[in-house]
């Protein structure tokens, strides 16, 4: 998906003037993408599988900061920081997350390995879903600051409802803890004493933990 941002930011005639109607096409766009991944990826039954579908939601965020910065060529040396740091800051987070989902399904799983799993998937999470304090929180407040001082008319309606999807994706990495701890995750075969198995509801209480930090 970065792939894809590195094309625009080449491609694109950002910071020129561009046709009419381009850059509120792609913000539209992007916007639909941010709702439509946190959507999709909510019903999805495979932590994996949902923590792709929020790919599709924050290409959606730099979608739409790119269809501004193709809407106010002036504002674009604004947006291009913005826009890089929050790539970067996905790019590093989103491909720890996928390699720590993959720690519980090693083979023996002890208690200790999916403790760490979830710890840091917790951690990660928390900084995806923009908790203060995270390079989460940095990146988006740089994107919705670049975006409110670049000069676009609808600046405070395209930051509001980026803000109603970054609550989604809140609920979209609670939900990717959510299966981390669900029946069948995390088992083991073998004559391991410690070995993992799903307690009581099977379910970890630190996704509750990032659902109310996120949303605080």
């Amino acid at each position: 998906s970065k792939a894809g941002v590195l094309g625009w930011l080449r491609l694109l005639p950002l910071g020129q003037a561009s046709p009419i109607g381009w850059g509120a096409t792609m913000a539209l766009l992007g916007i639909a993408a941010a709702f439509y991944g946190v959507a999709v990826g909510l019903c999805q039954r495979d932590a994996k599988t949902a923590l792709a579908y929020s790919s599709v939601s924050q290409m959606g965020f730099l979608a739409a900061a790119v269809g501004v910065g193709l809407t106010t060529p002036s504002g674009w040396a604004l947006l291009l920081p913005a826009v890089l740091v929050y790539t970067l800051h996905h790019g590093l987070a989103k491909g720890a997350l996928f390699l720590t989902l993959g720690l519980p399904e090693s083979e023996p799983v002890t208690r200790a390995r999916r403790r760490l799993a979830i710890a840091a998937a917790a951690a990660l999470g928390l900084s995806l879903a923009g908790m203060s304090l995270t390079g989460g929180a940095v990146a988006k407040s740089a994107l919705k600051d670049a975006i409110g001082a670049s000069g676009v008319p609808s600046a405070a309606g395209i930051v509001s409802v980026l803000a109603l999807a970054a609550i989604g994706t809140t609920l979209l990495v609670a939900r990717v803890l959510w299966l981390l701890g669900g029946p069948g995750a995390g088992h083991a075969d073998g004559p391991h004493q410690d070995a993992v198995q799903p307690a009581a509801g099977g379910r970890p209480p630190i996704a509750a933990w990032v659902l109310a930090a996120g949303l605080s």
